[in-house]
């Protein structure tokens, strides 16, 4: 109830009044409009191959998605008010923009995805990645969205290392830490890496949401690790034994590993968004803001803004904004200027996605159609056929040479005997062979 009143307070304070939201006649226009432009930029010919069965890609056979999915990326206490506030005064509008347009919205908000089991097997970054990945392939619009302040973040250490990276760290670390390693790390075989265990392996009472004894003892154990970890792997990077990828794995932050993952190894700029929020004058004392006195935390930081700056402003998927800073924080009851800054937020952050969402209802008008879309289904059904089908290698070979020799091939069989897949098979290998215009 005092979260619900709070929360309250602050759009009312914010005072977010955005304007209308387009309707689906006027992005419908605009794929007419654009159909040219579309069908040369991003269909490459795709409908004409379609349509005339040539090759195309596997994702085009697919039933489209129909989601909107998109990772919320950022560190999370000095980003509270921005999430709050966009979940509770945006996603209601876009959702119901969405569903106007026969769309689904859905918002990946790793804050309610993580439980207490994950956080003791050190699933927490497995798990986030994965979540980015899963919006990455099945979003039709804005797929990611990351927010970077004053905070560079929580940096541990992998859960999982190869063997001949383990053994060089261990021989680098000083001999009195490796009881340490040892007693947390484990070889499996099977897998060939070293995995660390579980919290509750060997601190039975540990609970990730608890702040006790058991609490204290596993964060006081993991810095010792990461310190002789980060020692070690510092020492083998100036030796040239590792790689400098390799020695960042033990200095990198999660944010910046989903902010790598989801605005420079995927391709697709046009549909991320990434939030520079500059915080003027805030104090090193600030630990909700800033990583404290971590100056390795706060150069990493300044490259990571620096060379996302370079590669997504140019497309326009580069928003920043500066705010002055005030004692104890973000406040837009008491500071107008924060209220002021929200509101510039919440609407940059609709009229983003909206415009993705347009993008795409734009692409897909142009695309649509009952004949391509019946093609498509024909086309996906023989796929799935061929694909699990195997051997019979001489029915098929016959029902390719009776293809090529005669006006009309019937083949013939009891229910359920292979007839469809060995049809599906032989119409693909005879896909490049028979005239133009065959059927």
């Amino acid at each position: 109830m005092k979260q619900d009143e709070e929360l309250q307070r602050l759009l009312k304070a914010v005072a977010y009044s955005p304007g209308p939201i387009p309707n689906v006649s006027e992005v419908l226009e605009m794929g007419k409009e654009k159909g040219k432009e579309a069908r040369v930029a991003d269909d490459e010919g795709l409908e004409e191959d379609m349509l005339a069965g040539r090759p195309v890609p596997g994702s085009a056979l697919r039933e489209p998605s129909r989601i909107v999915r998109f990772f919320l990326s950022s560190t999370f206490t000095d980003t509270r008010l921005e999430r709050d506030l966009m979940i509770a005064a945006v996603m209601p509008r876009v959702r119901e923009y969405c569903q106007s347009v026969g769309l689904q919205l859905e918002l990946s908000e790793m804050r309610w995805g993580v439980n207490d089991v994950h956080s003791a097997r050190h699933e927490t970054a497995e798990l986030c990645m994965a979540e980015l990945d899963r919006c990455k392939e099945q979003s039709v619009a804005m797929n990611f969205i990351g927010i970077l302040g004053s905070k560079y973040g929580y940096r541990p250490f992998p859960a999982a290392l190869d063997v001949e990276l383990y053994t060089l760290l261990r021989g680098e670390a000083e001999s009195g830490t490796h009881p340490l390693l040892d007693t947390w790390f484990v070889h499996d075989e099977n897998r060939g890496l070293y995995i660390l265990r579980h919290v509750t392996d060997i601190i039975p009472d540990y609970v990730p949401s608890r702040s006790d004894a058991a609490s204290a003892k596993w964060w006081q154990t993991f810095e010792q690790i990461q310190s002789v970890l980060r020692s070690a792997s510092r020492s083998l990077l100036a030796a040239g034994r590792i790689t400098p990828e390799q020695a960042r794995l033990f200095s990198q932050s999660v944010t910046e590993e989903e902010m790598r993952r989801g605005l420079i190894k995927h391709s697709d700029t046009g549909r991320c968004l990434l939030v520079s929020r500059e915080l003027e004058g805030v104090p090193c004392s600030d630990r909700a803001y800033t990583d404290g006195a971590d100056d390795e935390a706060r150069m990493m930081l300044g490259d990571l803004k620096k060379e996302l700056r370079a590669r997504l402003e140019p497309a326009g998927r580069f928003v920043e904004f500066n705010v002055p800073y005030r004692a104890g924080g973000l406040d837009p009851v008491l500071h107008p200027e924060h209220a002021a800054y929200l509101r510039s937020f919440l609407g940059e952050m609709e009229s983003r996605i909206v415009q993705s969402i347009r993008e795409y209802q734009a692409r897909s008008h142009v695309r649509s159609s009952p004949l391509y879309d019946e093609v498509r289904r024909h086309r996906s059904f023989a796929s799935s056929k061929v694909d699990s089908f195997v051997g019979r290698d001489d029915l098929v070979t016959a029902i390719c040479e009776s293809a090529q020799a005669h006006k009309l091939t019937f083949v013939q069989g009891p229910s359920g005997s292979g007839k469809t897949s060995a049809m599906a098979t032989a119409a693909a290998r005879l896909r490049d062979r028979l005239p133009a215009g065959s059927v």
